[in-house]
């Protein structure tokens, strides 16, 4: 009517960013693992503590949760990554799109 274009995202566009809220999602998962399993650690370690009376378990039990929370959280991220490169691999590849122009 007045000659105004749509400013919604275009096909690919919208699919880039549909992938990207995706990988946002997968990240926050990651965030919400790493808190549980330093909480599971912590409880287990409360729960022996409770049962024996031995007052370090829940500083062991909050460590073991923070190493296997983290270690979970960097092989995530690893894969979470390289899936990533992979994607944009095509791009980066000597003469691709994005090499077009860059050339002196």
């Amino acid at each position: 009517m007045l000659g105004l274009r749509p400013t919604g995202p275009s096909g690919a566009d919208d699919a880039r960013q549909s992938e990207e809220v995706r990988i946002g999602y997968r990240m926050l998962g990651l965030g919400f693992q790493v808190v549980s399993e330093v909480g599971a650690g912590l409880l287990l370690g409360w729960l022996i503590d409770w049962a024996t009376g031995w007052k370090w378990s829940i500083a062991v039990g909050g460590a073991i949760g923070i190493v296997v929370g983290l270690t979970t959280l960097v092989r995530s991220a690893w894969k979470l990554n390289a899936g990533l490169e992979a994607r944009d691999a095509p791009s980066r590849r000597p003469g691709g799109p994005s090499s077009r122009g860059s050339r002196p």
